[in-house]
């Protein structure tokens, strides 16, 4: 941050008692799939180890803090950090503690730099808990934000309304990613949702992948999931397996329960990829789990071999709440030999 402040205290135990020591104010999004936002007093449950982290992905929690000052509300910065969680889902304090002494420290070496007279560092410079989130992240983090804010969108934006309002469709080249993400941001004003709505279903497949990839980070409603079910129907006829897997993407923070559904059992209607039995699993696992397609899924993954099983699986276990299901789905009486087989050296594999 820009303005250096007092010594540390000693008192400080969490990140949020850091965060408050400078002065600053703060937001958590998740950024391990997609952009889901952790309540304050979530995250200070978490930090506590009152609670498991609620978006687990890979073992960790992906975390993006958003930073500002009362001053400069308009002007927030992002800090990104990784964390590992133990096998019951919760943040490792141990890890923490570490990420929070290289703040502190750093935080020293600043303030001991300025009253030199020297030009301090970055707080987060050598940091090894720092990460990056992907382009389509920080493209969406950025364009809700500015959204958020009532800020300009950026330079991009009004040329990709007017592309996804009016095309040629084969004019995309030139579109910016932030542009894209500008539109995807402000779905729920009238001109941006008509726009997505009408476009989707004639978008050049390189523009579609882009859309769909932001379009999973942002709530939709029904009108604008209906033409992304009706993209996927023609991608499955065709087997286009890039176009499946991103329509599934595009889904995931969908409010259209039942067009979910019939998404979901359009795909397992088809033979699908690895990628998008992994989009699956890690965006619609809940779901699937709770459901009459959560045998066709396994399945599905079976045929993968039992690595990749093994791997889908340890990812799904892992989530909050689906665990039991998974373990109730594997006792089905109609499951296949192979599914089977997949089942106990999972099994087999974890004891």
């Amino acid at each position: 941050m820009t303005h250096p402040p007092a010594a540390p205290a000693p008192t400080m135990h969490s990140l949020t008692d850091f965060f408050e020591h400078l002065g600053l104010q703060w937001r958590l999004q998740d950024c391990g799939v997609r952009l889901q936002p952790v309540a304050r007093h979530d995250w200070r449950q978490i930090e506590a180890g009152e609670r498991p982290y609620p978006f687990p992905y890979l073992g960790q929690a992906h975390l993006a803090f958003i930073l500002w000052a009362e001053d400069r509300v308009h002007a927030p910065n992002i800090w990104w950090f990784k964390l590992p969680l133990d096998e019951q889902g919760l943040l490792s304090l141990a890890e923490r503690d570490g990420l929070l002494r290289q703040l502190v420290d750093a935080l020293a070496r600043n303030v001991a730099a300025a009253q030199a007279g020297q030009t301090p560092k970055g707080l987060l410079e050598h940091n090894p808990y720092v990460w990056q989130a992907n382009d389509n992240q920080l493209a969406m983090l950025h364009a809700r934000l500015t959204a958020q804010l009532k800020l300009p969108a950026s330079q991009f934006h009004a040329d990709a309304l007017h592309y996804l309002k009016q095309g040629p469709w084969e004019h995309w080249q030139a579109l910016g990613l932030q542009g894209l993400a500008d539109v995807v941001a402000r779905v729920d004003e009238p001109d941006h949702r008509k726009a997505l709505n009408s476009a989707i279903a004639g978008l050049p497949s390189p523009v579609l992948v882009s859309i769909c990839q932001l379009l999973e980070h942002q709530p939709i409603g029904a009108s604008l999931s209906q033409a992304i079910v009706d993209r996927l129907s023609r991608a499955c006829d065709d087997q286009l397996a890039v176009e499946i897997n991103v329509c599934l993407r595009a889904l995931a923070a969908s409010e259209a329960s039942g067009l979910i559904d019939r998404a979901l059992a359009l795909a397992l209607a088809t033979p699908l990829d690895a990628e998008a039995l992994v989009t699956l699993a890690t965006r619609h696992g809940t779901r699937l789990a709770h459901s009459a397609l959560a045998t066709p899924y396994l399945e599905q993954i079976a045929a993968l071999g039992q690595l990749a099983f093994n791997r889908i699986m340890a990812e799904l276990l892992f989530q909050p709440g689906q665990r039991a299901q998974w373990l109730a789905n594997f006792r089905a009486t109609d499951r296949s030999d192979r599914l089977g087989s997949a089942i106990g050296g999972l099994l087999s594999h974890t004891h």
